[in-house]
């Protein structure tokens, strides 16, 4: 077996015991080459992975060592000092950092080693990976379809076996809709509790740093390293992959009746959305209909708030440069949302978001997971999208809660249905525990 397709445990015990036939990074390169057409990577490091490996653990980690080995990429709006952080665009071709990002200096102290910088939509703004400035990014699951976005590259990535993890960031849904897309698991933890210095942002009060990876279980392993934010609702540091123990007994489940009602909403998603609950009431876990009302409202009010942030940054980022129409489009509405015709518009979309975020408060007060199809359709080729592909992850987003996708087909179609469980702000760990529960479920 080539190791850019070992698991994470697997790379874990062969770098404890030193006994491996080939090289991790050279694996990750080769199957990089190979992949180009997919377009996930916009630059490739050339550091010595052979360095690393061979040192004494302690010597290499800083004692804390848990992802030895293991290869990653990192969205291209993350810094990694003397590389250049272009966020999907031209303009900013030349934008090379000057310091580490914080998740670059905790990943690189675990000893995970950085295979390079991933493809995104320009100014992480668009569904698909469409609007780079590089070109889109391929499905590795159907070269004919688009990979979704913003962190289009990062989890095509993943999916093509070029990288075991990659970073991104998730705004409306743009860790957890590619990875619904590439069929991969997609985690957007509580706002705040990754550290996002040297994060270009789109919209600061939404943006969050999240992980795709091959499973639940692996999401959690990274969690450990960069969720030095965490406290759980104990007030105690978070701590994923030890809660992974398979279980959810008990385990109380809401399911709103407005997201299997939406009329956009595929019926081979929503059949495989009704399949996975079953499974999970086989697990022990109670399953009831619950309502979230401000779900036909939520996307237009993310919209509004968010255009207004994205203004800000762009001008931060490149000044008056145009920047792109998608980016140029979400810009115009800003500047006019923030000018006294809009103003009322911008204060009312403010105030359904603080609505929304008491809301999700108020629906856990009787339940611990929140469970929703992450995205209404599959992947869509090139210029197929509909405008509504973050509708059930934005609410998440909004309410800075956490939120997690993992890919399920019941028939084991090539394109899996994603499921999002969404839990309250700082239950990260019961959330990828719950995930990793399901999917060891159906092994």
């Amino acid at each position: 077996m080539m190791l850019n397709e070992a698991s994470m445990t697997t790379i874990r015990q062969l770098m404890k015991s030193q006994k491996y036939s080939s090289d991790p990074f050279e694996d990750c390169m080769r199957a990089a080459v190979v992949g180009s057409p997919i377009n996930a990577l916009l630059a490739v490091c050339d550091e010595s992975y052979g360095e690393i490996v061979r040192a004494p653990a302690v010597e290499a980690c800083g004692g804390e060592c848990s992802l030895l080995g293991m290869v990653y990429v990192l969205k291209d709006n993350i810094d990694v000092k003397g590389m250049a952080s272009t966020c999907g665009s031209k303009l900013l071709s030349e934008n090379v950092a000057r310091e580490d990002s914080e998740v670059y200096k905790l990943l690189r102290n675990s000893g995970a080693i950085l295979l390079g910088k991933a493809n995104m939509d320009a100014f992480a703004m668009g569904s698909g990976g469409e609007t780079s400035d590089f070109g889109y990014t391929v499905n590795p699951l159907d070269h004919s379809l688009v990979a979704g976005g913003s962190s289009s590259g990062s989890a095509a990535a993943v999916a093509a076996n070029m990288a075991h993890f990659a970073i991104g960031t998730d705004t409306s849904g743009s860790v957890r809709v590619p990875a619904a897309y590439c069929g991969v698991c997609g985690f957007k933890p509580t706002y705040g509790i990754v550290p996002d210095d040297g994060v270009m942002p789109c919209a600061k009060s939404l943006d969050c740093v999240g992980t795709l990876t091959r499973s639940a279980y692996e999401c959690a392993m990274v969690m450990d390293i960069i969720a030095v934010g965490s406290l759980d609702r104990s007030g105690s540091r978070m701590r994923f992959e030890a809660s992974c123990d398979g279980e959810m007994d008990g385990l109380r489940i809401g399911v709103p009746v407005e997201y299997l009602q939406y009329a956009g909403l595929n019926p081979s998603i929503k059949k495989d959305f009704e399949d996975a609950m079953l499974r999970m009431k086989k697990l022990g876990a109670s399953i009831k209909k619950i309502n979230i009302k401000h779900f036909n409202t939520a996307l237009d009010a993310y919209r509004k708030v968010m255009s207004v942030e994205v203004g800000e940054s762009i001008e931060n980022l490149i000044g008056n440069k145009k920047a792109g129409e998608e980016a140029e489009k979400r810009r115009a509405l800003g500047k006019y949302l923030i000018s006294g015709d809009g103003a009322m518009e911008y204060v009312a979309a403010k105030n359904i978001a603080q609505e929304i975020k008491l809301e999700y408060v108020k629906t856990f007060e009787d339940i611990d997971i929140i469970a929703t199809p992450t995205a209404p359709t599959i992947a869509f080729k090139p210029g197929g999208a509909r405008g509504d592909e973050d509708i059930f992850t934005v609410g998440a987003s909004l309410a800075g809660v956490c939120a997690i996708t993992v890919p399920y087909s019941q028939d084991g179609a090539k394109l899996p249905s994603g499921i999002q469980l969404i839990g309250a702000a700082g239950n990260d760990v019961l959330t990828v525990k719950i995930a990793d529960a399901f999917e060891r479920s159906n092994r």
